[in-house]
């Protein structure tokens, strides 16, 4: 069973955080009290008690996290996201820049992103692992989970165990839902989408706004 990542602080990536890593482009829309009611709201929903995880709060076991509409003057999409960060902490597979759902898809807003797997998630199909998230949870989106894995790596310098995979919210273009793993090599768009992988579990988010 993959576990929420033991810590001493409350795990996020917001503006100010966007804005540290990318100081030489803007971050837009920058609408301060959308922030503000953003962030508030968040902050209230980490002292809550987390149901992934009992005994925890959800800011001991999610990443608070903002997915911006624009990155300087491109729209922040998959894209973008792997032309910004060029560096081998999170794989992207080559093909998925082919396809041009990738190219297009956007997230925009605020979320907490659990950290790790839905506890004992893996060995069941899409539609299992989806029945396992409370109420008010999606099946996390591939942005979402980039930016958590790349966060982790280098804001927080933790990592997830490197032998798992989660199943994201997109499919790609045939059909076959899209998998996160550290490296690019853990994808495979010939694997069915009901396949019950011993190591595949499910990322999952709360939206905020």
């Amino acid at each position: 069973m993959a576990k929420a990542i033991a810590h001493d602080r409350t795990w996020t990536f917001l503006l100010k955080d966007w804005r540290q890593a990318m100081p030489n482009r803007v971050i837009e829309p920058d609408y301060r009290m959308i922030h503000v009611v953003a962030e508030k709201r968040l902050r209230e929903k980490m002292d809550e008690p987390c149901p992934l995880t009992p005994g925890k709060i959800r800011s001991e076991t999610h990443l608070a996290l903002f997915v911006p509409e624009k990155v300087g003057n491109q729209a922040f999409t998959l894209a973008q996201f792997t032309a910004l960060f060029h560096d081998p902490v999170f794989g992207i597979n080559t093909d998925w820049k082919k396809r041009q759902v990738f190219d297009q898809l956007q997230s925009v807003g605020w979320y907490l992103v659990y950290i790790g797997l839905v506890p004992c998630s893996c060995r069941k199909t899409t539609e299992e692992q989806c029945a396992l998230l409370p109420t008010g949870y999606q099946m996390a989106g591939v942005l979402q989970t980039a930016l958590l894995i790349r966060c982790l790596a280098r804001k927080y310098h933790r990592s997830l165990p490197t032998n798992i995979l989660g199943r994201v919210s997109e499919k790609t273009n045939d059909g076959a839902r899209v998998r996160i793993g550290h490296a690019s090599r853990y994808y495979d768009p010939k694997i069915s989408d009901t396949i019950r992988s011993p190591r595949t579990g499910v990322f999952a988010m709360l939206p905020v706004i």
